[in-house]
């Protein structure tokens, strides 16, 4: 594999990390104030983004690929000190890509090879908008124009995502890695059931986590945060499937964002 390759395959993932501490994967945090995850984007300019909330940069700031060893390098913000070395991603119970530490086989970066950015997404109203209503893709035309309404009422651009044939974690692993993608926009919201309850002055200004009929509704606020809260609830899917636990759908997982 060249660097070409590597950026065709993976440039579109968001990678996170991990240690291993007492027997298990653990998230790591930047900052005694954050809460978000670190996660990584692999950019054309050889520099990495950091689009989760964190509260300090790591001192890995950009990347170089080793095409004699196979490995990923990374390197200071300078790009004159190395930080670390990884090796080419492997693939995990079908499920992860995982990018292992050379020196240290209990440091990695997971992320789920299920989603592909580029050919997953749909957009269906390009407005000048920092804002973006995001949601899977309506079955029916009149949802469609309704939202679609919707988005111009609120200044908003519309992306669609494919029908997940009501997967909610497909939903909600998706719509992270379009926000994660999108340094440019402010605020954000996730409609993952039915139609939402609109409210300008609440939607985007916090965050919101609407609920009913056993199910999530809608995840809106703040892109920073709206980041967190997916996160939150991606790490604990993801605890159960490395622990081969039976999955819980995203709302029992709910009270456990709420009060963290």
């Amino acid at each position: 594999m060249n660097e070409n390759e590597f950026l065709k395959r993976y440039g579109t993932n968001v990678f996170t990390f991990q240690v291993y501490i007492d027997k298990t994967w653990k998230n790591v945090q930047m900052g005694r104030t954050s809460n978000a995850p670190l996660v990584i984007i692999f950019n054309q300019d050889h520099t990495l983004s950091f689009p989760s909330k964190i509260g300090f940069y790591p001192d890995e700031r950009r990347w170089e690929f080793d095409e004699a060893k196979q490995e990923i390098i990374f390197k200071d913000e300078s790009g004159t000190k190395i930080t670390d070395r990884y090796v080419l991603p492997t693939v995990n119970d079908d499920h992860f890509f995982i990018l292992v530490d050379v020196n240290d086989k209990n440091k990695h970066y997971i992320c789920s090879k299920n989603f592909n950015f580029n050919q997953s997404v749909v957009i269906t109203s390009a407005l000048p908008s920092q804002r973006l209503i995001l949601m899977e893709e309506p079955r029916s035309a009149e949802i469609k124009a309704d939202m679609e309404d919707y988005s111009k009422k609120y200044c908003c651009a519309l992306k669609l995502l494919p029908k997940m044939a009501n997967d909610q974690w497909a939903l909600i692993n998706n719509a992270w890695s379009v926000i994660c993608h999108d340094p440019d926009l402010q605020e954000v919201c996730v409609l993952i059931e039915g139609l939402p309850n609109l409210d300008e002055k609440v939607w985007f200004k916090k965050l919101t986590i609407q609920a009913g009929d056993n199910q999530i509704k809608l995840i809106s606020g703040k892109r920073s945060d709206v980041i967190v809260a997916l996160s939150q609830l991606l790490i604990m899917h993801d605890h159960q499937l490395l622990a081969q636990e039976k999955i819980a759908p995203p709302i029992e997982l709910l009270p456990q964002i709420i009060t963290d």
